[in-house]
């Protein structure tokens, strides 16, 4: 649910949740004394909101991802722990991934290394102009309150997530590389927020992180074959979207891989476009 504290703010946003419901976005606008019926825990400031009621969320991204590993295992997938470093031509029309262990060669690669993939994509003939959004989130793992449903605020920028172990404050998108130290300054202006948006909420107790979003200039992903290499194939630039996205890229690089056309149009999202 988007909440709005600003009724003009909440009124401008009308054009952009009528194009949403026109494209079947099954939207529903929440009056101000309805807020609180979706979501008690919020506090009685708000001028209106726009609920989507089939919207689902991970509540433990560590459980989900220990749930797709073993869904690999038990279709016969194997691991390996190792730093990637390179991608080149091996013996056979193999491709060879040189890693920190052993060499590995393959029939088919796929370069998902999120905001790492840049370099892996260049070896391949690809150049991309991949940066990384830098997000950050505070989990608050005492939080006093309860909540039902994930929040965002229209003029906070940030989401407020109730999650197993707690009330996850998350947002803010920083353009500062790999390599610079987090900033974590920037999450005290959401918990701020935060705080007067649900009353009683304590964030006194919380676990800070920052993480790192590949983003591409047109905000769309690198979908498709490497230009320079047969068998390598582009799956990385997702910026806020990555999970939303991931199953649907990762069915079209399997018929890629698989010699099939897949369902999806991957020409606007060609590694060459740029």
């Amino acid at each position: 649910m988007e909440v709005f504290e600003n009724a003009a703010a909440f009124a401008r946003a009308q054009w952009g949740i009528e194009i949403r419901k026109q494209h079947g976005v099954p939207l529903r606008v929440v009056k101000p004394e309805e807020i609180r019926q979706i979501e008690p825990a919020l506090g009685p400031r708000f001028a209106g909101a726009v609920f989507r009621e089939d919207m689902d969320h991970v509540v433990n991204p560590l459980r989900f991802s220990q749930a797709i590993a073993a869904s690999i295992r038990a279709e016969g997938g194997t691991f390996v722990q190792a730093e990637a470093r390179d991608i080149r031509a091996g013996a056979d029309g193999k491709k060879r991934v040189e890693t920190s262990g052993a060499s590995l060669d393959a029939d088919a690669v796929v370069i998902a290394a999120g905001a790492w993939s840049k370099r892996f994509a260049r070896q391949a003939g690809a150049r991309v102009p991949l940066d990384t959004e830098r997000g950050y989130h505070a989990m608050l793992t005492e939080p006093g309150v309860t909540m039902r449903v994930p929040v965002k605020t229209h003029e906070g920028g940030f989401f407020l997530t109730p999650m197993e172990l707690g009330i996850r404050v998350a947002g803010t998108d920083e353009l500062a590389g790999l390599k610079a130290p987090p900033n974590y300054k920037r999450i005290e202006p959401m918990l701020i927020r935060a705080r007067r948006m649900v009353p009683g909420l304590n964030t006194n107790k919380l676990e800070p992180w920052m993480g790192f979003r590949p983003s591409l200039p047109d905000s769309k992903p690198a979908i498709g074959r490497a230009p320079g290499m047969d068998g390598v194939y582009c799956a990385f630039g997702h910026g806020h979207f990555g999970l939303t996205l991931a199953a649907v890229t990762a069915e079209a690089v399997c018929d890629l891989a698989a010699g099939r056309t897949p369902k999806l149009d991957l020409a606007p999202f060609s590694p060459q476009r740029f």
